[in-house]
């Protein structure tokens, strides 16, 4: 039995090499989207009211009892003293956020004049609904949740600092006591520092709470006074 040869009329393969090839180099001719210097200029300045436009919407954050919680499962409670300490702790903490806010609200908006870059302003103004908060948070996140750490411990919540160094020096004398009793090599268990979970955690919830703000502006940009967030329009 003869193999039958599958045969392609001439007019259809050249009308196929045709259409391949007008593809690929239509493919190639088309550049990407360009803007010019004014425009560029134009969309850097957008990015940046948009930051501070979604700095200045977010409202005051209070942390999860999650958070509290973390810090007072490594304390001993069985500890004299040490559950009015820390519940103490936690009362002076959450009577420093309004405060804070304003601290934190002012450091985001130096930061973003001052540390902001913004290679491609087109490729956020079209990008995700979270892009300008996710170029804040990769930008200053680290430095952020110092200033928090740093501002609680020293001005926001000296009080709460006081009850904790406080707290600690009891956990102290009552392990050192038990271990001297029993034998045993002393193993302080207290944490350190919480303030560094704290802020985390605070830094954490902020910019959850910006992205919301964020993509709410960009649903809404089309009905504000203001030609930078309209270019947010979807």
């Amino acid at each position: 039995m003869r193999k039958r040869r599958l045969l392609i009329h001439p007019i259809i393969l050249f009308v196929g090499i045709s259409i391949t090839t007008f593809t690929l180099f239509s493919c190639r001719s088309i550049p990407p989207t360009e803007h010019s210097a004014t425009e560029i200029e134009m969309g850097v300045a957008a990015v940046k009211e948009m930051a501070l436009l979604i700095n200045s919407s977010v409202k005051e954050i209070h942390l999860k009892e999650e958070t509290f919680g973390t810090l007072e499962r490594e304390l001993d409670q069985n500890i004299p003293g040490v559950n009015y300490l820390f519940h103490l702790f936690t009362l002076h903490i959450n009577d420093s956020w309004e405060a804070l806010s304003g601290a934190v609200r002012s450091f985001i908006e130096q930061s973003i004049d001052n540390e902001l870059t913004i290679s491609h302003p087109y490729l956020i103004i079209q990008g995700e609904v979270d892009a300008v908060t996710t170029l804040i948070d990769s930008t200053i996140r680290s430095k952020l949740t110092t200033f928090v750490a740093t501002s609680l411990k020293e001005n926001y919540a000296q009080q709460a600092s006081e009850v904790w160094t406080h707290l600690q020096h009891i956990v102290d004398i009552y392990q050192r006591s038990h271990a001297y009793l029993l034998h045993q090599e002393y193993e302080p268990q207290v944490v350190d520092s919480p303030f560094l979970l704290i802020s985390e955690q605070y830094v954490n919830l902020l910019f959850l709470e910006m992205a919301k703000q964020e993509a709410l502006i960009r649903t809404m940009a089309p009905a504000y006074d203001d030609s930078l967030i309209t270019l947010f329009e979807r």
